[in-house]
């Protein structure tokens, strides 16, 4: 790698990286600190959607990653925003969780869960997932498990014994949350676009 001072250009370290294998069951941390002005926004965040399996331009990297960001604003000191970043990245994760919905009266072709693949989970992070269930009726019986990946260790279990009624204009935030999540990942996990250049019809 070499530097000419022309700019931000990140898209060359980041193909390094993805050529790059991580460590089997260990989430990889890579911290960026940039002036924002990056010349290949558009080829970076196609490149980084391609390589999150699980931060406008710093603030969308972040989502798309499932990152963190840090605005520092001219004139404040860098190192206690990057020491903050550094001490959550060094925090132990947890990865590869799986999670088992517990319905005995549904068939599984009608449960969609919302995340699809489960971001790495920090200490008190809170890790939301919903079900969308094809079905007039609800079972009282229903639990939620959450398993490593092998499926050898069980990481928690909740038993959900009430769902609100979300027909009811009034009472219809669950829902909504839902859906914004599921549009949100649709949305990130759609194919690079060409920006520009692409095609008009």
């Amino acid at each position: 790698m070499a530097a000419d001072l022309g700019g931000t250009e990140l898209l060359r370290p980041l193909q390094w990286l993805q050529n790059q294998a991580p460590i089997t069951d260990y989430s990889r941390q890579i911290s960026l600190l940039t002036d924002g002005e990056i010349s290949d926004a558009t080829q970076i965040m196609n490149l980084c959607r391609s390589m999150s399996t699980h931060h406008q331009k710093s603030f969308r990297l972040a989502h798309l990653t499932n990152g963190r960001f840090t605005f520092i604003p001219p004139g404040t000191s860098v190192d206690i925003h990057v020491a903050e970043q550094l001490q959550k990245a060094l925090e132990p994760c947890i990865t590869n969780v799986k999670v088992k919905w517990n319905i005995p009266s549904l068939i599984s072709s009608k449960l969609q869960t919302i995340p699809t693949i489960v971001p790495h989970v920090y200490a008190n992070d809170r890790l939301l997932f919903y079900a969308l269930i094809e079905g007039d009726q609800f079972d009282h019986f229903t639990t939620v498990e959450l398993w490593n990946h092998e499926e050898t260790v069980q990481l928690g279990l909740a038993r959900i014994d009430r769902v609100p009624e979300i027909t009811d204009n009034n009472n219809q935030l669950i829902a909504h949350l839902a859906a914004k999540a599921l549009i949100q990942e649709i949305t990130h996990s759609k194919e690079p676009q060409a920006g520009s250049q692409q095609t008009r019809l």
